[in-house]
């Protein structure tokens, strides 16, 4: 039996490795956005970014995710449906507000995983960057700070 769970094992790693796919693999440009966080953001700042962008965030910062791996987030269902609508541009000024004082939300991460929760395929600004400001702009990945 311990044959037969290592060689299982040996098996799925070595799939990984040729996959190339998270969460074995972060890019490249992910990683340098969280290393800039984590050089420049006090620890234990909180984070938005979607689920995935948040697993990661953590193994590679001082820093904390709004919404992370669910069994270690508090209400992760309600700050999975939060998110969702955060970065489809669904909650109005007020929400998006409530949202950052609610447990002191200083950074949102946009990379790909988030545009891709985004409403729109063109270029216009989401409208969540009214209450922030650009501090990090590289290969794809965005920073923003949220305006006090």
């Amino acid at each position: 039996m311990t044959t037969l769970s290592s060689l299982l094992f040996f098996i799925g790693t070595f799939f990984s490795a040729l996959n190339h796919a998270t969460p074995a693999f972060e890019p490249v440009a992910q990683l340098d956005a969280f290393r800039w966080l984590d050089e420049h953001a006090p620890n234990e700042t909180v984070v938005l970014g979607a689920m995935e962008t948040g697993n990661a965030l953590p193994v590679y910062t001082n820093l904390r995710p709004f919404l992370g791996h669910g069994p270690e987030t508090i209400y992760s269902d309600r700050r999975k449906h939060e998110v969702e609508r955060f970065f489809a541009d669904e909650m109005t000024t007020e929400q998006r507000q409530s949202l950052y004082r609610s447990v002191g939300i200083r950074y949102i991460l946009y990379g790909p995983t988030e545009r891709a929760l985004a409403a729109t395929e063109n270029d216009t600004p989401p409208l969540w960057t009214a209450d922030t400001r650009l501090i990090y702009d590289k290969a794809g990945y965005q920073i923003y700070e949220v305006l006090p």
